[in-house]
């Protein structure tokens, strides 16, 4: 017989262990899926956005502001500009700078301001151009305008270090549940494990057995979960985006979640597996 006919054999036989380590992989994974389906949602959804409307961005002279005091009380402010243009010089700069960028431009001349219209990938990358032209440019200043995008950014911001925080508890758990559960089979099936050793199964073998069980588990709660988590996490965006919303399935989320989990729950049942591989032959059939 295969290992992984024992393996699969040894689960059919213990259905309560096997059942209860399925649901508690399975409820884990499940708000793992559906949180990392949410938060790539959101990022996608920026990120298209950001794409087809771009954001605003209006560039005129520098001005500083003086306070005039007294006692220390502030009797006034005034604004002082540097410059009441913007030369040609630093409108070729303006063009240098964006020559990989999406944008177009309008030059008021006549009000001493450019508008600028850029289509970008992402906030960061549209504030770390606002930075680098007043850095290479500092007789202007810069401001954007991006509608409600900043506010769906810091949404975005902070719901996935939620998703980061709550996902990094759900692994920590998952391993101790794996372990304990693993460790409770092994405890359980000396006797057994100590037939095969004798009857000249290696150590190896006695370890896949058990990794492999592991694995078999760990594939039946993903698959499950998997529909599961995406059926809520659409049914909850269609819920707020309504005839906006279109079907989102992010393929490259759930292949890594797949590969991290099964990976996790190796690691996990690793020393139950080891524990049954070193056992004493010869002391685990005396437990008959």
């Amino acid at each position: 017989m295969r290992l992984y006919q024992i393996a699969y054999r040894s689960l059919l036989e213990r259905k309560a262990k096997s059942i209860f380590l399925i649901i508690g992989l399975s409820l884990g994974l499940l708000a793992i899926i559906t949180l990392m389906t949410i938060t790539q949602f959101l990022s996608t959804s920026l990120t298209t956005s950001l794409k087809e409307h771009g954001a605003n961005i209006l560039i005129l002279p520098r001005t500083e502001t003086i306070s005039l005091t007294f006692n220390g009380i502030t009797v006034a402010n005034e604004r002082i500009q540097e410059h009441s243009y913007i030369s040609s010089n630093s409108i070729d700069m303006l063009k240098d700078i964006l020559a990989t960028s999406d944008y177009s431009i309008n030059e008021k001349t006549d009000l001493g301001v450019i508008e600028l219209h850029l289509k970008s990938d992402s906030i960061d990358e549209i504030k770390q151009l606002l930075a680098s032209i007043e850095t290479l440019m500092p007789e202007v200043q810069a401001t954007v305008s991006l509608g409600n995008l900043d506010s769906r950014q810091q949404l975005f911001e902070e719901f996935n270090t939620y998703t980061v925080f709550t996902i990094l508890i759900l692994i920590v758990v998952s391993i101790f549940l794996i372990t304990a559960t693993m460790m409770a089979s092994v405890n359980e099936r000396f006797p057994e494990f100590g037939v095969m050793r004798s009857a000249g199964y290696r150590k190896k073998n006695i370890a896949s057995i058990i990794l492999t069980e592991t694995i078999l588990l760990f594939i039946v709660s993903f698959v499950i979960t998997t529909i599961i988590g995406l059926v809520i996490s659409n049914l909850v965006l269609a819920t707020i985006y309504s005839s906006q919303y279109k079907l989102f399935i992010p393929i490259t989320s759930v292949i890594y979640i797949g590969l991290s989990g099964a990976i996790v729950s190796l690691l996990a049942a690793l020393y139950p597996a080891m524990k049954a591989a070193n056992l004493d032959p010869i002391e685990a059939v005396k437990k008959i």
